[in-house]
């Protein structure tokens, strides 16, 4: 297992490697013809719909932070504008630990419970996501091996939902009893309050089945801002690829990884790499830019009031 520092070092090496074999291997004038023919308006389309997205991302959190208090729905959105901020300027998702820092800030929570939500909103997310990567292998052959994995993850996923749902009231007193302890680990367990809610676990779920169909819908806009000779779904293997590429490999602002992911998803549909890559650095910049520049300006704003608190 890697250390911080290794982790550090691995991704100080990595991001100019990534960056001289995409300077490399492109064909950067077929990539420029492909960005200066893309129509505008559809990429502009994805920008919307990727703000939609953000604030819906925030909404699933607040479902899971309201089952340990009531917070305006503006402070978790806040949290998640500055965790944005946070991942495109820091390595090693220290993203999550700038919403974690906003939230306990803004809604008085202890850090360790808001790291906590934290957590549980991603693995929210990341059990979703599972589902989601058993649709795209329907439409891709996939090889024996990963087909079996599929399998088993889908097993185990209705395995430990059946088990929650089966045990709920022992989770609940569980839950309810170590809330009760006053130092570190009460802290973090009242971050799994929203355990004891199942509506609004349910609410979290919902927003997250509804945040991937539309981070789909935005890799489709910008496929078809380029006019690539694609299916729908191809859009589903891309946000499944992007997703695996960014989880795997923490680079700030996942340059470089976002762009070789999104074209390797959409090699399985015979996209030349060229036109991949253009069509990926169109969609980071309008997905990242206007999210970090809203997260900025929030930050600008509400800078005195963490200057205060500390």
């Amino acid at each position: 297992m890697l250390v911080p520092r290794d982790r550090r070092l691995l991704t100080v090496v990595l991001l100019p490697c990534l960056i001289g074999w995409l300077a490399w291997t492109v064909d950067w004038s077929t990539a420029w013809s492909a960005a200066q023919s893309a129509r505008w308006g559809w990429i502009l389309l994805a920008g919307v719909l990727n703000l939609v997205t953000v604030a819906l991302d925030s909404l699933r959190w607040h479902a899971i932070v309201s089952g340990v208090r009531v917070v305006p729905r503006r402070h978790t959105l806040q949290a998640m504008l500055l965790g944005w901020v946070g991942s495109a300027l820091l390595p090693l998702k220290a993203g999550e630990a700038s919403k974690a820092w906003a939230l306990a800030a803004r809604a008085r929570l202890p850090m360790a419970t808001a790291f906590t939500t934290v957590l549980l909103d991603r693995v929210v997310e990341a059990t979703t996501f599972v589902l989601l990567t058993a649709i795209a292998s329907t439409m891709v052959p996939l090889p024996a091996a990963a087909a079996v994995a599929r399998d088993v993850g889908l097993l185990v996923l209705l395995g430990a939902s059946g088990a929650v749902w089966l045990w709920h009231r022992a989770i609940n007193a569980a839950v309810h009893r170590l809330r009760q302890r006053t130092d570190l680990v009460g802290r973090v367990v009242e971050g799994l309050a929203v355990l004891r809610h199942q509506h609004r676990l349910a609410a979290a779920g919902g927003y997250a089945v509804v945040c991937w169909g539309l981070r789909a819908v935005v890799m489709w806009c910008a496929i078809r801002a380029f006019d690539l000779p694609v299916p729908p779904w191809a859009a589903v293997t891309a946000v499944v690829a992007v997703n695996l590429g960014v989880s795997a490999v923490a680079m700030p602002g996942n340059v470089g990884v976002f762009e070789v992911a999104f074209a390797a998803g959409l090699a399985v549909w015979h996209v030349p790499l060229a036109l991949g890559v253009s069509t990926g650095l169109v969609l980071h910049a309008v997905e990242i830019g206007p999210v970090v520049a809203l997260g900025l300006a929030v930050h600008a704003r509400t800078f005195p009031f963490f200057r205060r608190l500390s």
